[in-house]
């Protein structure tokens, strides 16, 4: 299933290919974004962290190098949502965008 949300991007990694002690790996792009912090049990939890999602590859992280000084942003993301183990979920970055900026109309 997938779901559409309003999220705050902090941060992007883009990480070139390459080898490694004879280990192959893809380039990668990693986005992230504002998560708020879940309460467990008796403990005090308030506030927000950071959770990274990896979309595409790097040349995802350069379409958003312009946005560098603008950050923190206001995105569209799109999820993908699935069933994971434990009773758990899965969500997975499919599409993420700079939500469209209010525009003041002049008095």
């Amino acid at each position: 299933m997938r779901v559409q949300t309003e999220v705050v991007l902090r941060g992007i990694e883009g990480k070139n290919g390459g080898e490694f002690e004879g280990r192959k790996f893809k380039s990668s792009s990693t986005f992230h974004l504002e998560v708020d912090l879940v309460k467990r049990g008796e403990n005090v939890t308030f506030g927000i962290v950071t959770r990274p999602f990896r979309l595409g590859e790097i040349e995802e992280a350069r379409k958003w190098e312009h946005l560098a000084n603008s950050l923190p942003v206001k995105c569209v993301a799109v999820f993908e949502l699935g069933a994971a183990r434990e009773d758990g979920t899965s969500m997975q970055l499919v599409e993420l965008r700079p939500a469209e900026r209010e525009v003041k109309k002049a008095a």
